[in-house]
């Protein structure tokens, strides 16, 4: 235990006592200590880090550090910035530290550093994201290209000109459209892992105001007025702190979203946003007024503002309710896709609460004793694609052969119109779930269908337009809650013995966390003389005729 006396003026000199002490082979507190191999170590991350702050902090962090303690830390980074690293963003850390060093003088093969760049630029599904390993998430964000901006407006842009100029022009299609991923105040979506990183996902819009060129077109009011919200929302909310620190989740701890690698130290990634404060105050982050950008449209308009990262497979949609809402087309099976990923829709407002029974919200779930005894839950997705405003894809339950159902996705002004095609040959029973309401009342009617509210004012509103056998409710636990509060959904459910059935499942789902009026949206589905191997026509209450065509998506699926 270390006790550390602070007086007025002293605090840099302590983070450079630290610094030295924790890189120091002599130390009992040092950070290199690696037993036996060559394995990829956590302590690669934590260097990576360290680099930025020497990066951005220079001034007050490493230029006054005496030669012998900055050969100490050196000596550290080109050890383990030579280390062997894993595949995806983790590259970003070896770049970082053997960019640093080679910067200070260190001798420095520059062909590990272009190799690792070559290989992270390789993650880039187009259309501005990168995939991470498996995974389309988060990472992308933060782990690519918050990474990607600092380092080249810091070393890349003069040493590795081409390099920096990709990753950046990757950037400038990536920070156009990454709004949307936010609510109108700035509270951020929970999907995908690492959620206990909060702020940290909102950081690259911070970042951006490091990018040498191509920033002019920003809307720099409005990015500083997502951040500015997105960090109010966390410190105005008791349930974050726990003892003084960002607790274990998002909102107040919650295990349900964590995983095998989540520590108390994790929380503190949200830290990233702080990078603003390292932009000059002249900086139109800072100098601009701030504004709601494309949510002075949003706000009014009578249908949602979208935006689709579509090498990605995301599709963002905006609603008039300041809600923002992420449906994921394309997730690999993998360990981690589970609640963070395998869910029909993210939304900022409604966070998906833990799987109870045979009930996921905002999400499928079969029962199918052919496949399995228990409660089967989707293992990946397939992307088909957006096709006359449907957002379509596919996913599977167990054993391929058995357990197929494509779907398709239409945005509601105040909900979406969702249709199955199961194409499963055993018996079985589909179970589709809503967004889990907090603090819901009892279910009424509403127009044939079912409507929870909460006493916030917040509403989930359903109608079964075709197929489904029945609508119910289904009510969670506070423990199952990331919010810890009680919650309710509304359930579709449809069973059905072993090759009895060849139709479309048509659900009409609304939802909010405010005070909306919703009205239905379908007027009468119309099915052709092949059911299922046919287009859907779907007739809404405007007059208008949406058609569902998954003809030929065998051909067409990518993930």
């Amino acid at each position: 235990e270390i006790t550390i006396q602070v007086r007025q003026g002293d605090l840099a000199e302590v983070y450079r006592w630290l610094l030295t002490d924790a890189c120091d082979p002599a130390s009992p507190h040092f950070v290199g200590a690696v037993v036996g191999g060559t394995a990829p170590v956590q302590q690669q991350v934590d260097a990576g880090a360290l680099v930025l702050a020497l990066w951005l902090g220079s001034g007050w962090l490493w230029k006054p550090l005496p030669a012998e303690a900055k050969a100490l830390v050196l000596r550290l980074l080109l050890q383990l910035g030579m280390r062997e690293n894993k595949g995806h963003n983790w590259r970003f850390f070896s770049v970082l530290m053997l960019s640093f060093a080679d910067q200070e003088g260190c001798t420095v093969d520059a062909r590990v550093i272009r190799t690792h760049l070559h290989h992270l630029l390789c993650w880039y599904t187009g259309d501005g994201y990168y995939r991470d390993g498996e995974h389309v998430d988060y990472y992308g964000a933060w782990g690519f290209h918050l990474y990607a901006v600092l380092w080249a407006h810091f070393y890349g842009s003069k040493n590795f000109p081409a390099e920096a100029e990709a990753l950046t022009d990757h950037f400038k299609s990536f920070v156009c459209k990454y709004p949307f991923m936010f609510a109108r105040d700035g509270k951020q979506i929970m999907w995908g892992r690492s959620c206990i990183y909060r702020s940290a996902a909102i950081a690259p819009l911070a970042a951006a105001g490091f990018m040498d060129t191509g920033s002019a077109h920003l809307d720099w009011g409005h990015l500083r007025r997502l951040c500015s919200g997105n960090l109010k929302a966390l410190m105005h909310d008791s349930k974050v702190w726990q003892h003084g620190i960002p607790s274990a989740g998002l909102h107040g701890v919650f295990e349900p979203m964590l995983h095998a690698y989540s520590c108390t130290a994790s929380a503190f990634w949200l830290g990233k946003i702080f990078i603003a404060c390292h932009l000059p105050a002249e900086h139109p982050f800072w100098s601009s007024p701030e504004n709601d950008g494309h949510w002075a449209v949003a706000s009014e308009a009578p249908t949602p503002q979208m935006a689709v990262f579509e090498g990605a497979g995301l599709h963002l949609v905006n609603r008039r309710d300041g809600s923002a809402e992420l449906w994921p087309g394309k997730v690999r099976a993998s360990s981690l896709s589970d609640s963070n990923y395998m869910r029909i829709a993210y939304h900022s407002e409604l966070p998906w609460a833990a799987g109870d029974s045979d009930v996921t919200s905002m999400g499928l779930t079969m029962r199918a004793p052919a496949i399995s005894s228990e409660v089967v839950h989707p293992r990946l997705r397939r992307f088909i694609g957006m096709r006359d405003g449907w957002w379509m894809w596919q996913t599977e339950f167990g054993d391929a052969y058995y357990s197929r159902v494509d779907v398709a996705m239409r945005p509601l002004a105040t909900g979406m119109v969702i249709v199955l095609r199961p194409r499963v040959p055993s018996a079985f029973t589909l179970c589709l779930s809503s967004y889990a309401l907090p603090g819901c009342g009892p279910e009424v009617g509403w127009h044939g269908g079912s409507m929870l509210s909460s006493e916030a004012g917040g509403l989930l509103a359903a109608r079964i337009c075709g197929g489904w056998t029945s609508l119910g409710t289904h009510t969670f636990g506070p423990e199952l809650h990331p919010e810890g509060v009680a919650s309710g959904s509304l359930v579709f459910r449809h069973s059905q013995e072993a090759c009895t059935f060849s139709g479309y499942l048509v659900a009409e789902l609304h939802y909010s966390r405010t005070p909306i009026a919703v009205s239905p949206a379908i007027d009468r589905i119309q099915e052709g003389r092949l059911a299922s191997a046919q287009k859907l026509s779907i007739v809404s209450n405007d007059g208008e005729t949406w058609d569902i065509d998954f003809g030929g998506c065998e051909g067409a699926f990518s993930d």
